[in-house]
């Protein structure tokens, strides 16, 4: 667990606009150093991660959580992992008006069994059993529509006085 004493950079401060272009503002790259020198001794996790990001702020203001997941794990890249491809799974947390600012890092490599689902893997007879069950139901409603009675005409009053 790493923690930053520093208030987290929304998006919205971390970029900026000029002559049609898009920029790292100066909050932004102010921000950057800031976490580039607080970082500066941790070892690069290799190979697939979960990423928890939990934002603390010391005023009540509303802020959107999504506003700052960009900013970090940009900052993050290269220092605490290589590329954010890396992430898959993330998690993120905001605690407002706790009276200091922080950013708790968590960083775990993830084993390739806890993502993909529970399959539950087959035999090859239970695969035959499977397919011989599903070909006599198809087989019993073959002869069942084969077998099936005529339809009898229903008689009308004209019918009955006849």
């Amino acid at each position: 667990m790493i923690e930053l004493p520093i208030m987290a950079c929304s998006v919205n401060k971390y970029y900026r606009s000029w002559q049609g272009r898009v920029l790292i503002s100066k909050d932004g790259r102010e921000f950057k150093k800031e976490v580039d020198l607080l970082l500066h001794n941790y070892e690069k996790i290799m190979g697939k991660i979960r990423l928890t990001l939990i934002l603390h702020f010391k005023d009540k203001r509303k802020r959107d959580l999504d506003n700052y997941n960009k900013v970090l794990i940009d900052c993050l890249k290269n220092k605490l992992f290589e590329d954010d491809d890396q992430i898959y799974q993330l998690y993120m947390e905001k605690h407002i008006g706790c009276g200091f600012n922080k950013i708790t890092i968590i960083i775990e490599p993830i084993i390739v069994e806890q993502i993909e689902p529970n399959v539950i893997l087959k035999t090859k007879k239970e695969k035959k059993s499977e397919t011989e069950k599903k070909s006599e139901t198809e087989k019993k409603s073959e002869t069942e529509k084969k077998t099936k009675k005529p339809r009898t005409k229903k008689k009308t009053v004209i019918d009955m006085i006849n």
